[in-house]
Order: C-alpha cells, then sequence, then structure tokens
C-alpha cells in the first residue's frame, strides 16, 4: 500500500457480530414459534377430529329425529280420525255391533 496504515477498529467487528447475533435470535424465534404452532397443531388434532365426529353423529340424530316426528305426527292424525264418532261407528258395525232398535241383517255368500 502507499504507506498509509489502514485500520480497523474493534467497533465494526463488534457491530457485524451484533447483527449476526440478532439474525440467529430471529431466526431461533421463528423456529421455536414453528415448533410451538406445530406442537399446539398436533395437541389439538385429536379433539378437532372427535368433535368433527361428534358432530357427524348429532346430525344423524337429529335427521333420525325428524323421520320419528313425521312418524309421530301421522299416527297422532290416524288416531285422532279413529276416534271420530263416525269412523268409531264404521268400526263397531265391521265387529257385528248395532245400534238399539235396529235389526242386524247378515248376508252370507253361498259356496258354488
Amino acid at each position: 500500500m502507499d504507506g498509509k496504515k489502514v485500520y480497523r477498529s474493534s467497533g465494526s467487528r463488534s457491530v457485524r457480530g451484533s447483527s449476526r447475533a440478532s439474525h440467529r435470535r430471529r431466526r431461533l424465534l421463528c423456529l421455536l414459534l414453528f415448533l410451538l404452532v406445530l406442537c399446539g397443531f398436533l395437541v389439538m388434532r385429536a379433539p378437532l377430529t372427535r368433535l368433527a365426529e361428534w358432530e357427524g353423529r348429532l346430525r344423524e340424530a337429529e335427521r333420525r329425529l325428524e323421520e320419528e316426528r313425521a312418524v309421530t305426527r301421522s299416527l297422532e292424525e290416524r288416531l285422532s280420525a279413529a276416534r271420530e264418532p263416525y269412523h268409531l261407528e264404521l268400526r263397531a258395525r265391521e265387529l257385528g255391533y248395532v245400534r238399539p232398535g235396529e235389526v242386524p241383517l247378515v248376508v252370507e255368500e253361498r259356496k258354488r
């Protein structure tokens, strides 16, 4: 060189060194954060899977319940109709009952 001495200050190394340390800390922090999120996902996966399974079962049970309610409504309507006097009288006459004062007539078919 042309006789000039170049001196490096010890501060330039420490600035560069602290920059590297800061970069390492950031990378380590990012890695730890990633591992924490991954662990959280792994811990929550089983309960979330069970929750989805139970929701499916619940939907199926609600569907079957609605079907059974429809059957119940139908049966209640038939029961209500069967309790009406007109239907009661028809059923009684099918069984051979008559009103007081009426004469029952039985018609039999001949066998050929």
